[in-house]
């Protein structure tokens, strides 16, 4: 038997065939089956089915079939895209356009055609752009290669133009000094000869003297008168430096600033990267200014026009405004074109949120804003009410540079090259907004001045006389104005206070209690010792550590959010710690997020403070650090009772709703009114070219460092003090020395609890002894910081805060003689008073012996290796418990550890303060060590209104 052919993939399968599809040879039109050659023929041999008319198989059968007339379609209707039949053509197609198939076809293969030489051609063309691309990116990459050459060659020689210049001036120091050496030798001698003249003479006089033959002595005489009467003149050694080194100092750094501004010049000349394009806002302009958006400039005309639909404080009564760009990061550079008439130009922060009509809101009279003025004939730069004259003359284009990271704005005569005026040198803890004051003098009048590229603030004509007179005759008398929020120190302050109050009970008082918790939680999971003070360490190293990322939180989303977020998050911890199946569980949900928690809002909550009090600053932070007794006296006592009626679970649960408050005290601590920079701007005295105090001066700016590594570098500095830490022989051993503390200073409050209960000590009197903690600090802390703050122990703050270390550690050996609950309360009353001093006096100690406008990154970098031993502590002497199986090993570390840290931080001050007298016994002006002064109550009236920088970290043991 004949083997049929199987269906081929470009054959149509026959439609009868179960399995196997072989090819088919006939299809039949009234079905529209394919057959292949077996079910042909039973096709033909059924007399159904043998009437019905079988063609070759066509693929597109049922398209061209006439389903009607079971005919094929012969013809293709173009206006509808259809195969028609004859049938259906004189059914309502007549007037439709027919063709056969086989001309249809002929024509779509030509439109086929067509688009397919389209496309080739699209592809040549494509191929050809992609050559010449390539083309492109060679010859740019060889320009550029050029250019990089071209770069470093001259650069090369500039370095050897520069190095030659240097050789030259060495040889010619060189030639000085030999010539300077030869004189002095030439003195030196001539002088040796006379001195052993005189010698002679001496000798012989003194013989002379001694003869006792009076005859000898009256001959010899003459010679002596003869001697007198012609002496001549003793050579002087002449130890003054030459002529010609007088000023080689001060033209070196004269050179040095030249250079560094034509590079900077250059470099913004090449790159136009810090050129920012700016806008005056018409809601800050003046009433007396009339802006011109076309030109971006501004005139002064002298009469009042139409006030803003939206005036801004301090712009509606004096002749300034602000442009609508903010500035923050990075670095910017603006040109402004002016008139030779009185002007400001300068740079502040956002004056949305002041209010009044006082001298306080012109530009460089307040410590938010920066300014350099010209009065026609000199310049003058301003800030915090403080002028400095500066040299220079008159430049109708005036370029200011503002690197913000750095805390640099820098003026520019800009002529055929950048000539400096001034530099200041700050740190900015707002936004900055470029602004310009337009004023002439009373005798000058001038007209509008179009700006070139950036801003153009221009003088004008006239001014509202009587009030700029008063204005000027003030500020030429060197007053200082100062304005303070109407909420500072009072009124709704004390409702801020008392939401801190509540904020650190909350925060820094919770870690207190989970030693209630941890014989439950040691057995609830089956954990060791150390297993389980990873959860107490985790937490209150987060406490410590996050401090950087609080103050980058508070900086960009203020106090209050960072507080109701520090709640939300330790609530959420809490909560979601209710529902752990394991103790790694524990160490996320109540040791990070609730720790993390805990340190935004303890210390946004704490930094707030310092906007609100002022004058009773010191007041507030001592009320405020009553919170963290209070919370060590009730979180023992009622975590005892709800664990006794609840369990640790529905505990922590209901702790986690009380964290939640913190987020309504946050919402208590709204944004004060009135902001002011860092307290390292302190006024000073100044002179013509004197310094200000926040550091600026004179003195020629830098270009401004690029690149992630210079970025880097310079938020390292920002927020840890890695350089100080170099430098500062005593910041380097207190760091080490509290670092080493507080290994062993935790102690006690993880494991007390545990200790006492172990021993026989009821629950409940167990959590009572560190309620007795607690109490006592709410009364001996405060009196602790007023001891502190008496003029005996300025400068002496170390050795008593060694001498509080030294009695918390003696004191922790008293819990190993007995373990009796008497023993244990004589205990905590010693171990409170010791804990008392060292909360009064850590950050005390650490202002002494660091600067305080470096004190903050001190303090970043202070806190974070605080952390790392307040972590790692309790978990190995867990580790030590469960290997010995005894409680009393924690208070020996714990005496170790305090111990030596109160040995090595007393006697090493000693032996630095011992070396320093030796050194600079001259220099020693002063009982502080730093050559700033801090006070917690400012003693000036300049003081007032200030607040603690933006980049603050305040913890707390």
């Amino acid at each position: 038997m004949t083997k049929l052919p199987p269906a081929g993939p470009n054959n149509i399968p026959c439609d009868f065939c179960s399995s196997g599809k072989l090819k088919p040879i006939k299809t039949c039109l009234q079905h529209t089956p394919s057959l292949c050659e077996t079910h042909t023929q039973l096709h033909y041999k059924d007399k159904v089915y043998r009437s019905h008319q079988l063609l070759e198989p066509i693929s597109d059968l049922k398209a061209r079939l006439c389903l009607k007339h079971h005919k094929l379609q012969k013809q293709n209707c173009r206006a509808e895209g259809s195969f028609l039949g004859h049938t259906r053509l004189q059914e309502g197609r007549r007037n439709h356009e027919a063709v056969p198939l086989q001309g249809e076809r002929a024509t779509k293969a030509v439109e086929n055609e067509q688009v397919q030489v389209n496309m080739e051609n699209q592809i040549i063309m494509m191929a050809s752009d992609g050559h010449r691309h390539k083309e492109r990116v060679i010859y740019l990459m060889r320009v550029v290669k050029n250019a990089r050459d071209e770069v470093n060659q001259t650069f090369a020689e500039i370095i050897k133009e520069l190095k030659i210049m240097q050789v030259k001036v060495l040889e010619f120091l060189d030639k000085e000094e030999k010539a300077a050496l030869v004189q002095m030798g030439n003195s030196i001698q001539q002088n040796q000869v006379k001195l052993a003249d005189l010698w002679k003479q001496s000798l012989w006089m003194t013989g002379l003297l001694e003869n006792t033959s009076d005859q000898q002595f009256v001959q010899e005489f003459p010679k002596l008168k003869q001697l007198g009467a012609c002496p001549e003149r003793v050579v002087s050694l002449k130890c003054e430096e030459s002529s010609s080194f007088i000023g080689v100092k001060q033209m070196l750094s004269d050179l040095k600033a030249q250079l560094a501004v034509v590079a900077l010049h250059f470099v913004n000349k090449i790159l136009k990267t810090d050129y920012c394009n700016l806008n005056f806002d018409p809601n800050t302009t003046s009433e007396e200014l009339l802006l011109f958006k076309e030109t971006h400039s501004v005139l002064n005309i002298g009469i009042m026009l139409e006030s803003s639909s939206m005036p801004c404080q301090g712009f509606n009564h004096w002749p300034q405004v602000l442009c609508t760009q903010s500035l923050c990061g990075g670095c910017h550079y603006w040109e402004v074109e002016v008139s030779d008439s009185w002007l400001c130009l300068g740079a502040t922060y956002s004056y949305a949120h002041r209010t009044g009509k006082n001298y306080i809101y012109l530009i460089g009279r307040n410590s938010t804003s920066w300014c350099l003025e010209w009065d026609s004939l000199k310049f003058s730069v301003w800030h915090n009410n403080i002028q400095t004259v500066v040299k220079g003359s008159y430049y109708q284009t005036v370029g200011i540079f503002l690197d913000y990271a750095a805390g640099s704005l820098t003026f520019y005569g800009v002529t055929n090259t950048m000539n400096l005026i001034y530099h200041f040198l700050t740190t900015f803890t707002e936004p900055l907004y470029p602004a310009a004051m337009a004023a002439p003098q009373e005798e000058q009048r001038g007209g509008r001045r179009r700006g070139g590229s950036g801003v153009a603030p221009h003088g004008g004509a006239r001014v509202n006389r009587s009030a700029w007179q008063k204005v000027k005759a003030d500020m030429s008398g060197g007053g200082a104005v100062h304005g303070t929020s109407k909420a500072q120190d009072r009124g709704w302050a004390w409702m801020v206070l008392l939401a801190t109050v509540l904020v650190q009970g909350l925060t820094l008082g919770f870690p207190s209690c989970v030693g209630v918790f941890f014989t439950d939680l040691q057995h609830e999971f089956q954990a060791t010792n150390s297993e389980t003070s990873w959860f107490p360490s985790i937490m209150t190293a987060l406490l410590h550590a996050g401090g950087p990322l609080c103050s980058v939180l508070v900086e960009r989303f203020g106090c209050r959010l960072t507080v109701m977020l520090g709640g939300l998050l330790s609530g959420v911890g809490m909560v979601t710690s209710s529902f752990s199946k394991s103790i790694s569980q524990l160490y996320i949900t109540a040791g990070f997020i609730t720790g993390l928690g805990s340190c935004f809002s303890f210390q946004a909550g704490v930094t707030v403070l310092g906007y609100y009090f002022v004058r009773r600053r010191a007041l507030a932070n001592a009320v405020a650090s009553t919170g963290v007794s209070i919370g060590l006296t009730l979180w023992p006592l009622i975590s005892q009772y709800l664990l006794d009626e609840m369990g640790w679970r529905n505990t922590f649960l209901i702790f986690g709703g009380v964290q939640l408050n913190c987020c309504v005290c946050g919402a208590i601590m709204r944004p004060v009114q009135h902001k002011s920079p860092s307290p390292r701007q302190v006024p000073e005295e100044t002179t013509e070219g004197a310094q200000l105090s926040n550091g600026a001066g004179p003195h020629p700016a830098e270009p401004p460092q690029q690149g992630r590594f210079a970025t880097c570098c310079r938020i390292l500095q920002k927020y840890l003090a890695f350089d100080v830490f170099y430098k500062n022989k005593g910041y380097q051993i207190y760091t080490i020395g509290v670092t080493w503390m507080v290994m062993g200073f935790v102690l006690p409050l993880i494991y007390l609890v545990p200790y006492a209960t172990q021993n026989g000590v009821e629950e409940r009197k167990a959590a009572l002894l560190i309620s007795i903690i607690g109490f006592i600090n709410i009364f001996m802390r405060p009196m602790a910081g007023l001891l502190s703050g008496l003029n005996i122990f300025a400068g002496r703050r170390i050795y008593l805060f060694s001498l509080a270390v030294l009695l918390n550690g003696l004191s922790n050996l008293i819990c190993v003689i007995s373990a009796d609950f008497t023993v244990l309360v004589l205990y905590c009353l010693i171990y409170s008073v010791s804990m008392s001093g060292i909360g009064a006096l850590v950050f005390q100690v650490l202002m002494d012996v660091v600067e305080m406008d470096r004190f903050s990154s001190a303090l970043g970098l202070f806190t974070i290796l605080e952390s790392i031993t307040i972590l790692i502590g309790p978990p190995l002497i867990g580790l030590l418990v469960d290997l010995t199986g005894q409680f009393s090993y924690v208070f020996y570390a714990s005496s170790f550890f305090m111990v030596s840290a109160a040995l090595f931080m007393g006697l090493s001050f000693c032996a630095l303060e011992k070396k320093n007298k030796l050194k600079e016994a001259p220099k020693v002006t002063g009982d502080s060590p730093s050559k700033y002064q801090y006070t917690e109550v400012p003693s000036k009236p300049e003081a007032e209104g200030q607040a603690p920088p933006a980049v603050m970290y305040i913890t707390s043991i």
